[in-house]
């Protein structure tokens, strides 16, 4: 499974970034936004309301040093990856992700995230979770209900 994160201005990439080792991707969770009231004599209703933003997480670790699991295309110092993640999400840039899984896109759409990360383990590699949650552009708001 590869994971991918690019960086668009108005549909042009801008920049790449692959994820060098994708463990396990948690479920992807698309919520409902139905909304429940109470009626007059007491019984509840659901009134049935449009889909919700898809979200998930994940996490691995950014290698310090070339195993042999990682792709040598997809190596890049732990710092480049931390560097990249709080880039934009300081200048407030959705990103588009892609996931592959055997050569299939299984998942392409905009984001935005939530990325933690810890300091160096005893290997040097860096531990992370990315919390990702999917990102509407305002002008398309009307196509996904």
């Amino acid at each position: 499974m590869n994971i991918i994160f690019i960086v668009e201005d108005n549909g042009v990439q801008q920049e790449i970034v692959n994820i060098p080792v994708v463990q396990n991707i948690e479920p992807v969770n698309c919520e409902t936004m139905d909304e429940e009231f109470n009626t007059i004599n007491g019984k509840t209703l659901n009134l049935i309301g449009g889909k919700g933003l898809r979200n998930f997480s994940f996490s691995s670790f950014f290698p310090s040093k070339r195993y042999s699991f990682v792709s040598f295309f997809n190596f890049q110092p732990p710092k480049y990856y931390i560097n990249f993640f709080e880039k934009y999400r300081d200048v407030r840039v959705p990103l588009r992700i892609i996931i592959v899984d055997k050569y299939r896109v299984v998942l392409n759409m905009l984001c935005r995230y939530n990325f933690t990360y810890s300091f160096r383990d005893k290997a040097g590699d860096v531990p992370y979770t990315l919390d990702i949650k999917e990102y509407i552009l305002p002008g398309e708001v009307d196509n996904n209900v």
